[in-house]
């Protein structure tokens, strides 16, 4: 039964090495759009990794057409949620500045320490990030 269903099983660690060697890697679109979602360190290993292994790589036609049609929507799109996040960020720390200071935190026993400071750095470094961002 192993031989007719091998594909639920898990190879060996031969037969793992034997693919990691030797294996044509085939990346569908997504995987290749991707890369400008990720973080930039985290782009940096994946470029870096698919240079090792740019000789068993293989993109099919269909996949780099795709590629080309969809890549400037997938930049913006990224772009665009990143802003929201922060956004969503900026408004959020806003919120907690009103909050922590209605509640005259430092006078209440949390075990939170320097909470209004924290949140002062914060909102200090967001002012800075609009104001290199203009």
């Amino acid at each position: 039964m192993r031989t007719l269903f091998h594909g639920y099983y898990r190879p060996n660690d031969d037969a793992l090495e034997e693919l990691w060697r030797d294996a044509c890697f085939i990346f569908d679109t997504n995987v290749v759009l991707e890369a400008y979602a990720l973080p930039e360190t985290a782009r940096e290993e994946f470029l870096s990794v698919l240079e090792k292994i740019s000789d068993r790589i293989w993109i099919p036609y269909q996949v780099a057409l795709e590629f080309h049609r969809r890549r400037f929507t997938k930049i913006k799109d990224t772009s665009k949620g990143i802003a929201e996040m922060r956004e969503t960020g900026k408004t959020n720390l806003s919120r907690m500045v009103v909050g922590v200071n209605k509640l005259d935190f430092d006078k209440w026993n949390t075990g939170i320490q320097n909470l209004p400071a924290i949140l002062s750095q914060l909102a200090a470094q967001y002012r800075h990030d609009s104001i290199a961002k203009q």
